[in-house]
């Protein structure tokens, strides 16, 4: 791929950027604190995925 497919991360309470690597290169996902919030500012993500652990649930919108 020549772009990341990770549009956006949901984690509530918190929001902001999380720094990850695509390749080589250092990209920066945005963190929204609710399902809303990512929805409005990407509209064209059309998947939607949650990873839940005991300590926590971090949801991801995803580009196709």
């Amino acid at each position: 791929r020549e772009t990341p497919s990770v549009a956006g991360i949901i984690n509530p309470g918190s929001e902001g950027f999380q720094k990850l690597f695509f390749g080589q290169e250092e990209i920066a996902i945005p963190v929204h604190a609710s399902i809303e919030a990512a929805s409005a500012a990407h509209p064209t993500a059309d998947v939607f995925i949650n990873f839940a652990s005991f300590r926590r649930s971090v949801h991801y919108l995803l580009l196709f």
